[in-house]
């Protein structure tokens, strides 16, 4: 059987045209995730460190041929997990946190970035380092969970299997901690001039008064 020599140039074009299209299905959701960021932040000079997380999303189109603005999708919930390995003490642990925050709306082509933070108190409690072991961003729209793409997820989630194990771990771990990992909305760096540039709109719980 004879067989015909590969052409370099015609592998490199396949595996481009695939890497093309991922990328385009990614960027037809209507909002995605283009990246996440860590760093620690302080408030004044000389003072302890916050952890934040930025989580920058940009809007696509909107699916819903009833909607009444197709260049705006609705009601979108940013979900935030983070699993961190402690390295005080003589034995590995590992401490989660999860948050979210909800939008009322974003546009076609704007980017925003959700902040979240953990206070320094944690952050120096745990020895928190600046990037958690695996961290989780889920998008949802008008309640419907949108699939998790590459850039939801760390590196080291790799696979729907190691993703899926991870979200079991928060939601078994995490509820300790819930509400320490705050939206910037709930922190001193909402009066950040430069983040609230960045940030979106926000939908505030609101509770109905006696």
């Amino acid at each position: 059987m004879q067989h015909r020599p590969v052409n370099l140039l015609t592998v490199l074009a396949v595996l481009y045209l695939n890497s093309s299209l991922w990328a385009y299905a990614e960027q037809r959701d209507p909002v995605f995730v283009n990246q996440v960021r860590f760093s620690k932040e302080e408030l004044a000079p000389g003072r302890s460190h916050w952890l934040e997380v930025e989580v920058e999303i940009e809007g696509g189109p909107n699916p819903d041929p009833g909607a009444l603005n197709r260049r705006f999708v609705d009601n979108v919930r940013v979900f935030l997990g983070l699993g961190f390995s402690l390295h005080a003490g003589p034995e590995k642990r590992f401490r989660f946190f999860r948050a979210e925050a909800r939008l009322p709306t974003i546009e076609e082509g704007d980017r925003r970035s959700i902040f979240f933070y953990l206070p320094p108190e944690i952050v120096e409690r745990d020895q928190l380092r600046e990037e958690p072991f695996a961290y989780q961003v889920e998008l949802s729209v008008g309640g419907q969970i949108l699939a998790t793409r590459r850039g939801n997820v760390s590196a080291n989630l790799a696979n729907p299997m190691q993703t899926t194990n991870f979200r079991r771990r928060l939601d078994d771990q995490a509820a300790p901690n819930d509400g320490i990992l705050l939206p910037i909305y709930d922190t001193p760096f909402q009066r950040d001039s430069r983040k609230l540039q960045l940030s979106p709109a926000f939908v505030h719980k609101w509770t109905q008064l006696e």
